[in-house]
């Protein structure tokens, strides 16, 4: 049993999610994206995925701030040799979680031919980069000793700038 003393502090790092895309698209097909519970629908405008992959990208962008204020604190790229689309968190330590779908042009059927990380459900993609911040209890750079503390550790907390 040791005692294990909050000190936050962790340099904050910025989350990372990507998202494969793959199968055969068609102009008129649909990327549902969700963060909460608000949904945006991106036409895929293209059969060619780079170009898919570009239209996302730019049509993410171009997203109102003030109207969608959960996707403007993401900043959208793309890896074209890969097929990717990526989401980095525009502000360090910010954790998001978002789901992308893919969908035929009505907007309510699964794809058919389209697939998203080799679904054509609704994914969160995969983890490139976990977000981490001086404020988060998870996070061992924020504990003396520099780990997490264990079952019959005595937690201190003590004034601090930190939160």
């Amino acid at each position: 049993m040791a005692n294990k003393y909050w000190q936050g502090g962790a340099a904050p790092i910025a989350q990372v999610r990507r998202w494969t895309l793959a199968g055969t698209w068609e102009a008129t097909d649909i990327i549902r994206a969700k963060i909460g519970n608000r949904i945006v629908d991106f036409v895929s405008g293209s059969t060619v995925i780079d170009t898919v992959l570009a239209n996302l990208q730019a049509a993410w962008s171009a997203l109102n701030a003030s109207l969608y204020p959960e996707f403007a604190e993401l900043t959208p790229s793309v890896d074209t040799a890969s097929d990717y689309f990526i989401l980095t968190a525009a502000t360090a330590g910010n954790p998001f979680t978002v789901t992308l779908h893919p969908l035929e042009s009505d907007g309510t059927t699964d794809g058919d031919a389209q697939t998203i990380e080799g679904s054509n459900t609704a994914t969160a993609g995969t983890s490139v980069t976990a977000s981490s911040s001086p404020n988060d209890i998870g996070v061992a750079a924020n504990w003396s000793g520099g780990a997490l503390p264990a079952d019959g550790d005595k937690i201190v907390l003590s004034f601090s700038n930190v939160d």
